[in-house]
């Protein structure tokens, strides 16, 4: 299995490390439909635009994806400044839009209640980010186990042990590498897409692993 690592698509940035525009998108789901069973497609934060421009695609393709929500952010106003001039006022989905794909194939998994670096917090810390936004999840839309991914990819044993216990599922890194049966599930690696990743460049990274 090869999961892919995205976090915004959108025309309104420029294309980089973590934004995708909305044709290279289409044009990489558009493969990946082609290998249907054997990618798994996962956009990382919960921005707004993985409502309003990702989603339309994947349907369009027929396909799922997970989105792991900073579940703090959800419904609000916040922006990151390196983002405060995309055109819409609200840069984080909302319980409307997230509903609204759980019922369409989209499925949710957990990115902390705020997003901080994991090891730079003490042990009740880390844990209260983590099972908070293990809660909004079951609480929200029913999950009962969700997935969880790691902020920026940081963890350690004892930050997996806390996953665990917390009755996730599993967990995604930002490890490159493809899932095999019998890996660790709360080690999952991933491969990141970038918007300037040509086609070309698309399909080796789909392939690579």
């Amino acid at each position: 299995m090869v999961v892919l690592m995205y976090h915004r698509v959108n025309d309104a940035l420029e294309p980089g490390e973590w934004v995708v525009s909305v044709e290279r998108f289409r044009r990489q789901m558009e493969l990946v439909a082609g290998r249907a069973g054997q990618v798994l497609v996962t956009l990382d934060d919960g921005y707004r635009d993985n409502y309003l421009f990702a989603y339309p695609v994947l349907k369009e393709f027929g396909l799922k994806a997970t989105i792991f929500l900073i579940t703090d952010h959800i419904g609000t106003d916040h922006k990151q400044e390196r983002y405060k001039d995309v055109p819409w006022q609200r840069d984080y989905l909302d319980l409307k839009e997230v509903r609204e794909m759980a019922m369409n194939g989209i499925s949710f998994g957990a990115h902390t209640a705020t997003h901080p670096h994991l090891l730079d917090l003490d042990v009740e810390e880390a844990e209260n980010e983590i099972v908070s936004s293990r809660d909004f999840l079951r609480r929200e839309l029913g999950v009962g186990l969700p997935p969880f991914c790691y902020p920026y990819g940081e963890f350690d044993d004892t930050i997996k042990r806390i996953v665990k216990e917390a009755g996730f599922s599993c967990a995604y890194t930002i490890r490159p590498g493809a899932y095999r049966p019998g890996d660790d599930m709360f080690e999952i690696p991933r491969i990141g897409i970038e918007g300037t990743d040509s086609l070309e460049r698309f399909t080796e990274k789909l392939h690579a692993v």
